[in-house]
C-alpha cells in the first residue's frame, strides 16, 4: 500500500538511469548542486518556480533519504540540462496519495524537447512502478512553456474550482493543478480503496479493492492481483475480519516476490487465534 512507499522510503527503487529519447534522467547528486543553483537563478526559472537556494540541497538530500524522486536531465553528452522532481504527498480533501511534480530546464536547452521528454519519462516510470495513481503539476497561466510541456505529456487541467491566485505575483495569473492519472478502472477503484482505508473505513476499502481486482489490468501499471489481494487482506485484518483476511493474505503470499509483510500479518493473526 502507499504507506509503505511514504514511510519506508524508496531510494532503492530509483533507477540509475531513465532513457527519454533525446535525453536521459539520472539521480541528482552532490556534484550537481552548483548546476542546480545556477539553474534556479535563471530569470524564467526564478520567476515561475520561485525556489530559494536551499531547494538545490533539498533535492539532493531527498534522494539520499528516499522520500522523493529527484532526477537530473542530461543530454547525449552527459551535460546537465535541468531537473525533474516528484514528491509523494497526501491530499487532505480527499485523503488521497499523489505525486507532486516540479521541473525546470536551462535556457540553453529550452525549445528543443528536453523538458517534454524528461517529464514524460519520469511520469511513465512513476505510474508504472508505484501505486500512487495521480501526478500533479502546479502551473501558472503565464508560464506558457510549462503549460505546453504538460499538455504534450498527457496532463489535464481540472475544473476552475481547483485554481488559485498567487497574490504576491498576480501577473502570473491563475495557478492550476494539472494532473495525469494511471489508466483503467482497476487504478481508479484501487485509488478509491486507498482513500477509504485512510479514513478508517476498512470494509469499504476491501469492497473497493475487490472491484479493482475484478477489473482488467492495464499495461505499465503496478496493480497486480497479488498486490490487490494483499491490500484486501490487510483491510479485513484491520476490520477484525480475520478469517477473510487470512484467505486473501495466503493467496497473496504465493503471488508476491517479497511476502515478508504478508507473512508477518499472517503470524499476527495466528497469534490471536491461539489466545
Amino acid at each position: 500500500m502507499e504507506r509503505d512507499i511514504l514511510q519506508s522510503g524508496h531510494s532503492e527503487l530509483i533507477p540509475d538511469s531513465i532513457g527519454c529519447g533525446i535525453c536521459s534522467l539520472r539521480p541528482l547528486a552532490a556534484e550537481d548542486q552548483d548546476a542546480l543553483l545556477s539553474l534556479l537563478g535563471e530569470d524564467e526559472v526564478a520567476e515561475y518556480l520561485g525556489r530559494g537556494e536551499g531547494y538545490a540541497e533539498a533535492l539532493i538530500e531527498g534522494n539520499i533519504a528516499g522520500d522523493s524522486v529527484n532526477m537530473a536531465v542530461v543530454d547525449g553528452n552527459g551535460a546537465f540540462a535541468g531537473f525533474v522532481s516528484a514528491v509523494p504527498v497526501i491530499d487532505c480533501h480527499p485523503s488521497m496519495p499523489r505525486w507532486n511534480l516540479e521541473f525546470a530546464v536551462s535556457a540553453g536547452f529550452c525549445g528543443r524537447g528536453f523538458a517534454t521528454a524528461a517529464v514524460d519519462g519520469i511520469c511513465s516510470f512513476l505510474l508504472k512502478n508505484f501505486a500512487l495513481p495521480r501526478i500533479v503539476a502546479d502551473i501558472c497561466d503565464a508560464d506558457r512553456a510549462a503549460v505546453r510541456v504538460i499538455e504534450k505529456c498527457g496532463f489535464v487541467r481540472p475544473s476552475h474550482r481547483y485554481s488559485y491566485m498567487n497574490y504576491r505575483n498576480v501577473r502570473q495569473g491563475m495557478r492550476w493543478q494539472w494532473y495525469r492519472m494511471q489508466p483503467g478502472r482497476r487504478a481508479l477503484c484501487f485509488a478509491k480503496g486507498m482513500q477509504y482505508y485512510r479514513m478508517g473505513r476498512f470494509t469499504d476499502a476491501a469492497t473497493m479493492w475487490l472491484e479493482s481486482l475484478a477489473s482488467p489490468r492495464c499495461d505499465d501499471t503496478p496493480y497486480s492481483d497479488g498486490l490487490i489481494m494483499a491490500d484486501i487482506g490487510m483491510a479485513y485484518s484491520s476490520a477484525g475480519w480475520y478469517t477473510q483476511a487470512r484467505k486473501y493474505l495466503e493467496r497473496a503470499s504465493v503471488m508476491t516476490d517479497d511476502a515478508s509483510h504478508i507473512e508477518g500479518e499472517l503470524r499476527w493473526i495466528a497469534s490471536l487465534t491461539e489466545i
